[in-house]
This record gives C-alpha cells, sequence and structure tokens, in this order.
C-alpha cells in the first residue's frame, strides 16, 4: 500500500486522499481571496491534484483538476483581477486546466508503470520481485520484534496435463481461479505471489506452525472445490514452513520453503508438509 506523508498526517486509503485534497483545494482558494492580487499562488494548486490522482485514481485526478481550476478562476473573480477582462481570466483558467490534465495524465502512466512491475500479468497479484520486496521489509520487522513468521510454497499437481489436454487457455482460467480463491482466503496482513509457471507463495504474518495449518487446510479445500466445480483434473501440494529463527533474506526463506514443497509431490502429491525452523 503506498502510503504518503503530509506533515502531521499519513495518507492510507482513497477516502482519506479526497478529503485531504478537498480541505487543501479550499484552503488555496481561501488564502488566494486574501492575500494581494500581485501575489500569485496558483501553482500550489497542484498539491491536491497530485495527491488525489496518486492516492485516489484518474478519474479523480480530474475532478480536482476542475475543482482546483474552479476555485483559482472564483477567487481570481471575487478578488483579485477586477480590473481584467473575463475573456483572459477564462483564457487563463483553461490553461490552468490543461496543466492540471497533463500533470494527472503523466502520474496515472508512471503509477501505472509502476504496477505493472510488481503485478503478474496474468492473474493480477504481486509477482516474484514485488514478493521479495514486500518480504524483506516483513523479515526486518519480524526479527525487531521476534515474532514468528509462515511461508507457504503451493504448486498445482498436473497442472501440465491441463494444457495438454484441455488448452492453454483453459489452463490460463485455472490459474486466475486459483489466485482468486487464495486472495479470498488470505488475511489483510498476509502475502501472497506468483511466482512463476504454476508456483505460489503465501506468508502469513506473526503466525505459528498451528495456525498455519490450520489456514493452509482450510485453503486447499477451498481451492479443491473449485477445481472439481470447473472439472479441472488437478491438485495441490504445500510446503509450510513456520521460522521462529528468520533468515536474512527472502531468497534462503524461499528456498526452504520451496524444498518442503517438494517433499510434498515427492512422496505423492496433494499433501501439506510442515516444517520449523527454530
Amino acid at each position: 500500500m503506498h502510503i504518503c506523508k503530509i506533515k502531521a498526517f499519513q495518507i492510507k486509503s482513497k477516502n482519506q486522499a479526497l478529503t485531504a485534497g478537498l480541505f487543501l483545494v479550499i484552503l488555496m482558494g481561501s488564502i488566494d481571496l486574501l492575500i494581494d492580487y500581485r501575489i500569485s499562488f496558483s501553482i500550489f494548486y497542484v498539491l491536491p491534484v497530485v495527491l488525489v490522482t496518486w492516492h485516489a485514481g484518474f478519474k479523480s485526478g480530474i475532478l480536482f483538476s476542475i475543482l482546483s481550476t474552479f476555485f483559482w478562476l472564483f477567487a481570481a473573480v471575487v478578488s483579485k483581477y477586477h480590473q481584467i477582462p473575463l475573456a483572459i481570466l477564462f483564457w487563463n483558467s483553461t490553461v490552468r486546466f490543461g496543466f492540471f490534465i497533463i500533470i494527472v495524465m503523466v502520474l496515472h502512466y508512471f503509477k501505472s508503470e509502476r504496477e505493472n512491475a510488481r503485478v503478474d500479468f496474468l492473474t493480477k497479484i504481486p509477482n516474484r520481485r514485488y514478493f521479495e520486496e514486500s518480504l524483506m521489509l516483513e523479515i526486518q520487522r519480524s526479527r525487531r520484534y521476534n515474532h514468528p513468521m509462515t511461508m507457504a510454497y503451493m504448486d498445482v499437481d498436473d497442472f501440465k496435463l491441463v494444457n495438454d489436454t484441455i488448452g492453454h487457455q483453459e489452463g490460463d482460467k485455472l490459474l486466475k481461479t486459483v489466485s482468486r480463491v487464495i486472495r479470498d482466503s488470505m488475511r489483510a496482513s498476509d502475502m501472497i505471489a506468483r511466482l512463476g509457471g504454476d508456483e505460489f507463495a503465501m506468508v502469513f504474518v506473526e503466525t505459528g506452525q498451528k495456525q498455519a495449518r490450520a489456514i493452509v487446510n482450510k485453503l486447499k479445500d477451498a481451492l479443491l472445490l473449485a477445481m472439481q466445480g470447473n472439472m479441472w483434473p488437478v491438485t495441490f501440494s504445500f510446503g509450510v514452513v513456520t521460522f521462529y529463527n528468520i533468515p536474512d533474506t527472502p531468497r534462503e526463506m524461499m528456498r526452504i520453503a520451496d524444498g518442503c514443497m517438494y517433499d510434498a509431490k515427492k512422496s505423492g502429491k496433494n499433501k501439506i508438509i510442515t516444517r520449523t525452523v527454530k
């Protein structure tokens, strides 16, 4: 989740961004009404436009571009440029609106590129790169507070059979369904990623072995039910490792969990094998 710090508070949601943006627009307009008309303050209307576009999206950015332009024009008409023809004022406001729209479009493009670099193109869940970045932060936090962490590695058994016999399009649909079921089963604090192919990883923060086993059992049942509903002949192998002594790097954690998952596949597939690292 992206967090933008503004003085003493943080923006953590779309509603907070909209509220903060509206406050800034009104503040800019009020200052414009009070200060000497020879002092230009219009550039600061960019602040709410940038804030809202980044946190609330493209459409909200457009809306606040309109609001910012209106408040500037209103202040100009009421207090500043009474000697300047209205046609010039409206032209200036149009130019400002165009400037705001360019900012919104540029921010939207860069935000989209940033998100695309972190999201798996097929399943729309985080990819390996973003997963490792997020996991590194969680490792540091868990080691600081001495909290356990559990990682689950999951592989779709016989996924190649689906691609070979039913087709890759059906295989893609299967992976999307798997991603949806996992995402719906996760807590807000947990992490999920598609690592590539038919392999997925999950991290359950501040979670011991017993609780993690219960979560994974429930997830496995939900996945099998979804597969049966679509008549896909696949099962799932899980390697679940609870770390009380947390490794230094995400790669080391992933290596251990990956090895546990392969043990589940070698022992007959459709199994959950758990381990602890103390």
